[in-house]
Formats: C-alpha cells, sequence, structure tokens
C-alpha cells in the first residue's frame, strides 16, 4: 500500500470526481460532492487543529449515523489522530469505560446523548477541560459547538506529516472476560481490510452502496471508507426500516448494499404486496454481513433481487478472512468462502495443531487486513495471536474443496441482531438479583434475531419469581440488545467435576445434534 492513507485517497477523489457525489444522508437531506465533502473534512481537520488536537490523539465519538460522522473520520486522520466510536446505545457506564479505557482527550457527541455525557463526565480521566464538540442544532454549556467550529476555518489541506503506519482507529468489540477491548487500526491496516473488501464484492468507483450498518461498527464505518476510498456513492439511511430501505434503493438507484443477516429477514418477510410496489432493477450486489443467511432468506433474496451478486463472507472488527464468489451462493449453504485477497487462512486444535479438511478447529487468519492489536491489554494480544495469526476463536470447518463453514463460537459470545453480546455481561446482572442463585446466559437460535440473549436460572432456595421480573431487572442495567429475550428456571446447571457450569449441555436444548451452532 505504499504509504497510502484515508486522507490522501480523499483528496484524490476530490481531484478527481469534483462533482461526483460522495455521501448522501438521507435523514438530514445532505448530499455532498468530493469537492464539498473534502472541503468540510479540511475546514473540520483545521478547526481540529486550532482546538489543540494534535498528532497522536485518541477522540471517542457517541453519535447516530449522520455525515457529520464520516467528517470526524477523515478529518481525524487527515491531522494524524485517531477516532474511537461509541455505540449509541451504550449507557452512561459503557461510554466512561471506553473512553478512559482508550485514554481519548477529546469527546465528540450528538446533542442527544448530552444527558449521557453530562452523567459521567466528571468521571472521564483523560480529557481536557475544553476537549468536548457537540454536534446538532443547538449548543451545549460546556461544550464546543460544530457548526462555529467551521465558519470561517481554511478549506486548505491540513499541513500535518501522516504516515500509513499512524494509528486511524480503535474500535472497540466485546470482550468475554474484563471490559470490551479496543481494536487498533492503522491506515495501512485500514485500507487492507478495504482492499479485501472492495476485490471480495467486485465493488468499483460506480457503485452508490446503501450502507444501513452503525457507523460505530465496522461494518458502518469500514464499509462507507471502501466507496469513499474508490471514489463511489455511499448512502446513509439512518436507523433501519425495512421498507425505508427498499424506498431508499428505489430512489437512489443504488448499485450495491450491505445488510446484516437479521436485516435481510425483516425485508424478505414484508408482505408481497409490499415488496412488489418497488423498482430495484438498479441492484447489482448484495452483501450479507454479521452472521450467515438462512437458506429461505437466501433463496427469497436471490428471487426478489434476480440481477444481484449475493456475497457471503466472514469478517470482524479485527480482520477480514473469507468471501463467497457469488457464483457459489446457490451450490454452498451456509458457507463463508475462500480465503479474501491477501490473506491466509487456518485450522488448528487447541494445541496449535492444524486440523484435517471436515473437520473442525479454531480460525486463525494472516495478512493484510489483519488489526494492530487491543489497546493496552497484553493478555487478549497474547490470546488471540500465534505469531502474525490472529483468532476471534470462531470454530470452523473445510470442505474438500477449501471452503470454509463457520459452525460454532469457541469464546462465550452471542451475535443477536448483528450486535456481540459478551455472556458475562449480562451474567453479572442477573447474578445480583435478589432471588438469583447461579445464572448462565447463552444465545439460542431465534427466526427474527439470528440468535437471542437467553437465561438460564437457578433461584436462591425458597423464592420465586416470574420471568418478567428478571428481564424488568435488566431494563436500566444493560444496553437494549444485551438484556435477555428469554428466561428459563431450572433447578440446577450442568457442571463438570471441577464446578464449571457446561454450557455446550445448555445449548444442546435448543440448537439439538446440529453441527452447526451459530446463525
Amino acid at each position: 500500500m505504499l504509504g497510502l492513507t484515508h486522507g490522501f485517497n480523499l483528496r484524490r477523489n476530490a481531484s478527481n470526481f469534483p462533482n461526483k457525489l460522495a455521501v448522501v444522508d438521507v435523514e438530514q437531506n445532505k448530499r455532498y460532492t468530493y469537492r464539498q465533502f473534502n472541503e468540510r473534512v479540511n475546514r473540520l481537520g483545521n478547526a481540529l487543529l486550532e482546538q489543540g488536537v494534535s498528532k497522536g490523539d485518541k477522540v471517542a465519538m457517541l453519535m447516530g449515523d449522520r455525515v457529520e460522522f464520516l467528517e470526524f473520520m477523515y478529518a481525524l486522520n487527515k491531522i494524524g489522530a485517531a477516532w474511537v466510536p461509541i455505540n449509541y446505545r451504550s449507557l452512561a457506564n459503557d461510554v466512561e469505560y471506553i473512553v478512559n479505557n482508550s485514554d481519548s482527550s477529546y469527546v465528540v457527541y450528538a446533542v442527544e446523548f448530552a444527558d449521557i455525557i453530562g452523567a459521567v463526565r466528571d468521571n472521564f480521566k483523560y480529557v481536557k477541560k475544553d476537549g468536548y464538540i457537540c454536534v446538532g442544532d443547538e449548543a451545549v454549556e460546556g461544550s464546543l459547538f460544530y457548526d462555529a467550529m467551521m465558519e470561517g476555518s481554511s478549506a486548505q489541506e491540513p499541513d500535518v506529516n501522516v504516515l500509513d503506519s499512524d494509528l486511524c482507529s480503535m474500535i472497540y468489540t466485546s470482550g468475554t472476560t474484563g471490559g470490551p477491548k479496543g481494536a487498533m487500526r492503522s491506515h495501512r491496516t485500514s485500507l487492507g481490510w478495504i482492499f479485501d473488501a472492495v476485490i471480495g464484492f467486485n465493488l468499483s468507483f460506480s457503485d452508490i452502496m446503501l450502507n444501513p450498518f452503525p457507523l460505530f461498527h465496522q461494518g458502518g464505518s469500514v464499509l462507507s471508507l471502501v466507496q469513499l476510498t474508490l471514489g463511489g456513492t455511499v448512502v446513509l439511511p439512518g436507523p433501519f426500516d425495512p421498507i425505508k430501505m427498499l424506498n431508499i434503493i428505489q430512489t437512489e438507484k443504488a448499485t450495491s448494499a450491505a445488510f446484516a443477516s437479521t436485516m435481510s429477514n425483516f425485508m424478505m418477510k414484508l408482505p408481497e404486496a409490499e415488496l412488489n410496489k418497488y423498482d430495484l432493477s438498479s441492484m447489482r450486489r448484495y452483501i450479507n454481513g454479521a452472521s450467515s443467511l438462512l437458506n429461505n432468506t437466501k433463496n427469497a433474496l436471490l428471487e426478489y433481487f434476480p440481477n444481484i451478486q449475493l456475497y457471503e463472507h466472514l469478517s470482524t472488527t479485527e480482520a477480514f478472512y473469507v468471501v463467497l464468489p457469488f457464483e457459489e451462493i446457490r451450490s454452498k449453504d451456509r458457507c463463508v468462502g475462500l480465503p479474501a485477497f491477501g490473506m491466509e487462512v487456518k485450522l488448528l486444535t487447541d494445541g496449535g495443531e492444524e486440523v484435517p479438511r471436515g473437520e473442525a478447529g479454531i480460525i486463525y487468519g494472516r495478512g493484510i487486513s489483519v488489526f494492530d492489536g487491543y489497546y493496552n491489554n497484553q493478555e487478549a494480544n497474547e490470546k488471540a495471536f500465534q505469531g502474525e495469526w490472529f483468532t476471534a476463536e470462531d470454530i470452523g470447518r473445510f470442505d474438500e474443496e477449501g471452503y470454509l463453514y463457520v459452525v460454532d463460537r469457541k469464546k462465550d459470545m452471542i451475535l443477536t441482531g448483528g450486535e456481540n453480546v459478551a455472556s458475562i455481561d449480562v451474567e453479572d446482572v442477573l447474578i445480583n438479583h435478589p432471588k438469583v442463585a447461579e445464572v448462565a446466559v447463552i444465545g439460542v437460535p431465534d427466526e427474527k434475531w439470528g440468535e437471542r440473549v437467553h437465561a438460564e436460572l437457578v433461584l436462591k432456595l425458597g423464592a420465586e419469581a416470574l420471568k418478567q421480573e428478571i428481564m424488568d431487572w435488566c431494563r436500566d442495567k444493560l444496553a437494549g440488545y444485551k438484556r435477555p429475550r428469554s428466561v428459563e428456571f431450572v433447578k440446577e446447571l450442568p457442571k463438570n467435576p471441577a464446578g464449571k457450569i457446561l454450557k455446550r449441555e445448555l445449548r444442546k436444548k435448543y440448537w439439538g445434534d446440529s453441527d452447526v451452532k451459530v446463525r
């Protein structure tokens, strides 16, 4: 990649395609060409420099899916700083953890999150007194106002020497022990992930991509960067609604779109009369993410979008492993594909030995898309890496042709509606319920969400409780997507001789004898 940075790529596209549409923000009805977008990024970058943001700083961002999010991403990268996105569904204590754990010295937030920031700003350890920036329709006392910062700021390229080895982002991923982990990416490894997506999904500068993934996610932020690196157009739709998505595809004449499998499920379950309202003939590429498509959803998509190339793949915040060529989508059910460009993939036992084809093993990958490690977390890095080889602890198997299938997750993680939930986060809340003696949280199959958070509970001797009572206990203690959607009371939990709860035995009740225990 020879020194390429995100700032360089945007500057190039502003020169090559000045009048081409770069970003569409549907909710705010904002549309910017590459010249306009680059000038706004430059104004913001120079304003941030004037406010004291400097190369190497980390800036936490709590915003919804809006064009200003992308402006901050690029502006920070042009001045050598890194953006640290925060899940906008987070509770205040989660926000406090990420801001402090990342050593962020500035916080950018949208006005609708002012109360959350206000509740914990006194607990931020490293944020400067004047290090708060508010984005929205009104100013907030004690914070710089985004619109005011932009007024009068120079549209010239910021004068900062940024290297491809400089940190550009730190996206937090759920941890099975301790708190979330900050996954660091330099410009080099970020662009490696992007190149894998460009090549794997056959994208080009002529694409108009609808991207409903949240921007705090790797999928939302980096898939947007994919289009803006190519010189294509990215469409930010705002909150997901299946009817709205179809309407946007028709109105914007989108040629490509990326959806979590649960989003596709919602769309394909719309009434036939609703589905038949739209002209979707512009669509050429459909990227599935988060988890593999159910066969009935896959077949419905191929029938509804007859002209699409439908892609499955396996990627995480940390690496882009494999992609399934669209020519194989009908013949390879729930398959995630072959190693992506510049990537190698192997399956290992717990002891580090490679497993034969057809047998399950822990998925490891190395190559251009692998991230730069977890921030200040030596223990997590030692667990995740074997030399250059990284694992997110997914379990897979190769078929005879070398195609990869994901069959389980080794780490105690639930993937529900495209969000990763660490079981321990939910268990830590439930075990503090005054009537609960023991708890185990697992993911179980769910037609709507792929998997749902499910809790198995042993009550204290003599205690009685209602299932709804247990779920209500979590309401103000866990973000919505982390709360259990089902509860079961049991007399005891299965354990090994050492007393460890055997979650694989619990899962059998719901997954049966299937060799695939993820969705």
